[in-house]
């Protein structure tokens, strides 16, 4: 949607579940996914973007805030899952995902593994290692898909690949 005002032009963004005002825009701008994920902020970045059905890599990646920390002193981060079938290896998935964030944050896969989503049973499985960063720590992922998958049966295994 744009809006036409005196002097200005202000444009807002609808992105699930991410929307960014920008003000005002430059008449040569692009807006590209690549461009607008790198518009986001921390906060914005949803913790989980898995593929919709089907059995796939997926890894479990640290996202941090450069230069800021929590109360405690600590570094501030949170976990993501990411997950697909296009990926043909782990690094690819994450690779593909860090081509899309701002400057401002950083990132460390921690691990890997697959994951068989079943939507029809409300049913996602999380499994395996990953050759390339090692094993995720399963629990955690399931902690994250449940935030969003709420509803679901997810259950976690240390076997299989």
């Amino acid at each position: 949607m744009i809006k036409v005002i005196p002097q200005r032009i202000v444009t807002t963004l609808c992105l699930l579940p991410l929307q960014i005002r920008i003000s005002p825009v430059a008449a040569n701008l692009h807006l590209t996914p690549t461009n607008l994920r790198a518009m986001a902020s921390f906060d914005s970045i949803p913790s989980v973007e898995i593929d919709p059905q089907g059995t796939y890599k997926y890894i479990l990646i640290k996202l941090y805030e450069k230069n800021v920390t929590n109360e405690d002193g600590s570094e501030k981060f949170k976990y993501l899952v990411r997950g697909n079938a296009r990926g043909e290896f782990h690094g690819d998935i994450y690779d593909a995902f860090v081509a899309t964030l701002p400057k401002t944050l950083d990132t460390e896969c921690v691990g890997g593994g697959r994951i068989k989503h079943n939507p029809d049973e409300k049913k996602i499985l999380v499994y395996g290692y990953s050759q390339g960063f090692g094993k995720a720590d399963h629990s955690i992922s399931k902690q994250v898909l449940a935030e969003k998958y709420t509803g679901y049966t997810i259950d976690w295994s240390d076997e299989g690949y």
